[in-house]
């Protein structure tokens, strides 16, 4: 599979970077910043967002890739920027930001995708997703907002829609499935 060519415009804040030390296959995935050349990575600081996507080919490529992915996005939800109020959000306030929180960690002046919700029922919420991003890696993501916000104890299922065909195999956009009892 060919690398995602990224244009050269688009970057990524350091801080959603900083999600491939600080995840719990780090061990894995760290020395991956160094092959390409993200040396001294800060949050403050932004990055061209072709090499973060060079890092998700090597995952891809590599063994353990969903397991990767989903461990790099439930870290990215500790680490990047996130709007205000955020932090303080239930789920479905926090899954309604999101947009706002993926377009806050990246400056480019082309189109780079979006993400969308809509509620389904009481506890239901399909995320519609089509950013630039490894499926997985927004799996992750999600599970993680989810897992955060939902009262300890509260059984949760987050999947992929079985009816529709994700980005990664040929559809136009991935729908993610949130309940919870």
């Amino acid at each position: 599979m060919a690398a995602k060519q990224i244009d050269p415009r688009v970057e990524v804040s350091g801080a959603p970077m900083l999600s491939l030390i600080q995840n719990i296959n780090a061990d894995e995935t760290k020395s991956l910043l160094a092959k390409h050349g993200l040396v001294n990575l800060t949050a403050e600081g932004w990055y061209p967002a072709q090499k973060w996507f060079d890092i998700f080919d090597d995952i891809n490529n590599g063994d353990n890739s969903s397991a990767n992915l989903v461990a790099i996005g439930m870290a990215v939800v500790d680490t990047a920027k996130t709007p205000p109020g955020f932090e303080e959000a239930d789920l479905p306030a926090i899954l309604a930001l999101w947009n706002e929180h993926y377009h806050l960690n990246h400056r480019s002046p082309i189109d780079i995708g979006a993400i969308r919700t809509e509620r389904r029922g009481d506890k239901h919420i399909v995320v519609e997703l089509t950013t630039l991003y490894p499926d997985d890696l927004c799996y992750g993501m999600t599970f993680a907002y989810a897992r955060r916000t939902l009262p300890k104890g509260t059984h949760f299922t987050v999947k992929y829609d079985e009816q529709e065909p994700r980005i990664e195999k040929g559809g136009t956009r991935t729908l993610v499935h949130v309940t919870w009892d």
